[in-house]
């Protein structure tokens, strides 16, 4: 058996015929016969009945496809792989991010990427709306918070950021410093909603927050204007001035930054490339 007649019996199936397969390859219907036929020869199996009217898959036949023709996709990406190891990177990678880690994190990220690969193109949508990335046709997605279900997605974790609350002078000179989180949620509290889930505690005759808000960055602005104290990602309030951490435990974990890519095929070479860039980008924490 050759890649040849593998490939010629797995294009013969999906195009119905052996003069569509033919092509489809870029030589002869006989030539693809005798192809399929040495495939048979060498498998002792008959794959496809043959009539003068159409083909059909023998019970053989089908169980072979299924999975050959996954086989042969995992070969073709390798010589793909191979021819594009030393060559430049083209095309268009569209990505998703939201919108603060975007705008501070990522952006500047790419910059080294592009520069390094001129033709290469990135799409960015920058925004806290969960986007579906099947539908808008995403090659690569960064998403902050909780786990995505993984047995449809290609899931990465690119770093982590430590959280802690936070809150402007003035707000701290009106209602000083909270001694723990819980002494902080009966101050003027700013809340976050991270992926549909509000990240706040549930305390008895807890007062309501000043504000709920799933834009991280407008929290971050409105604790800087002295509104409340918020549970803010380290990376992002060290680089808004005036904010001061409250030295309190917290139990909140570490947030998570993660890379996911539609499951189903490898995806290209330059989407992995990126994928690469950004692992290797954050690998030393956040800015």
């Amino acid at each position: 058996m050759t890649l040849i007649q593998l490939e010629a019996f797995c294009t013969v199936v999906e195009s119905g015929s052996f003069a569509g397969a033919a092509k489809r390859l870029g030589v002869q219907a006989s030539a693809v016969s005798r192809r399929v036929a040495g495939l048979e020869a060498d498998l002792g199996l008959t794959l496809l009945h043959r009539t003068t009217r159409k083909l059909t898959l023998s019970d053989a036949g089908r169980e072979f496809f299924e999975r050959s023709s996954q086989a042969l996709e995992v070969l073709k990406d390798a010589q793909a792989d191979l021819h594009q190891a030393d060559a430049a990177l083209i095309g268009t990678i569209r990505m998703s991010s939201p919108g603060a880690f975007g705008r501070r994190v990522l952006a500047p990220a790419l910059v080294p990427f592009l520069s390094a690969n001129p033709e290469v193109t990135v799409d960015l949508r920058v925004s806290d709306t969960l986007v579906d990335l099947v539908a808008e046709g995403i090659d690569l997605a960064i998403r902050a918070g909780g786990s995505t279900n993984s047995q449809h997605f290609v899931v990465r974790s690119l770093c982590r950021s430590p959280q802690r609350v936070y809150a402007a002078q003035s707000h701290i000179d009106k209602h000083g410093y909270p001694a723990t989180l819980e002494d902080a949620c009966y101050q003027p509290r700013i809340v976050r909603r991270e992926a549909g889930q509000l990240l706040d505690l549930r305390l008895p005759n807890m007062p309501s927050p000043v504000l709920i808000c799933d834009d991280v960055e407008t929290v971050a602005l409105a604790v800087q204007s002295g509104l409340g104290a918020a549970l803010l990602p380290q990376w992002l309030a060290q680089s808004t001035p005036g904010l001061i951490e409250m030295p309190m435990h917290l139990d909140f974990p570490d947030g998570i930054y993660r890379a996911i890519l539609p499951g189903g095929r490898r995806p290209p070479h330059r989407v992995r490339a990126m994928l690469d860039h950004l692992a290797q980008t954050l690998a030393g924490g956040l800015p």
